[in-house]
């Protein structure tokens, strides 16, 4: 079933975790399942809400701080690696405008 904002399933299984509180593998079942789906964002709004109550401030927190770890990882994982350009590259290309210059130089004098 379709959530209101679109996210498949991840309502009914948040409403779940809430029933359920000291489930630890439910828990599991819902970050990672977020995580495949790329809604980190929604785990952490969810458990953030939870951070007010006493009875789930531990778990909250403990869960926040996992999903903003794999928010992280995920990042990591994505960013693009520089690739360094060796120098010889910058002085071929750098010599091979000279040369090209020049010859266009000499064929509009001549």
């Amino acid at each position: 079933m379709v959530g209101v904002d679109g996210r498949d399933g991840l309502d009914e299984l948040w409403g779940s975790v809430l029933v359920n509180w000291d489930n630890g593998k439910l828990h599991d079942v819902f970050v990672q399942t977020a995580m495949a789906r790329g809604e980190l964002g929604c785990v952490a709004a969810n458990y953030r809400a939870q951070l007010e109550d006493p009875n789930r401030r531990e778990m909250a927190q403990k869960r926040l701080d996992s999903a903003m770890f794999l928010a992280v990882q995920m990042m990591e994982s994505e960013k693009s690696v520089r690739v360094r350009v060796p120098l010889w590259c910058y002085v071929a290309a750098t010599v091979t405008c000279v040369v090209a210059l020049a010859i266009l130089v000499w064929s509009i004098l001549t």
